[in-house]
């Protein structure tokens, strides 16, 4: 799990698809784009 600053979601999910699957993203309690959690591809 990574959290991240609101406006950084977009470019973190464009690295981690390099080497990770699974790619999940969460929203804070404003609805902006607070986290992203990932699987290490095998």
């Amino acid at each position: 799990m990574l959290e991240h600053g609101y406006n950084q979601q977009i470019k973190i999910v464009e690295l981690l698809k390099e080497n990770f699957t699974h790619i999940q993203t969460f929203n804070d309690y404003n609805s902006n784009n607070r986290a992203v959690l990932a699987q290490l591809k095998s």
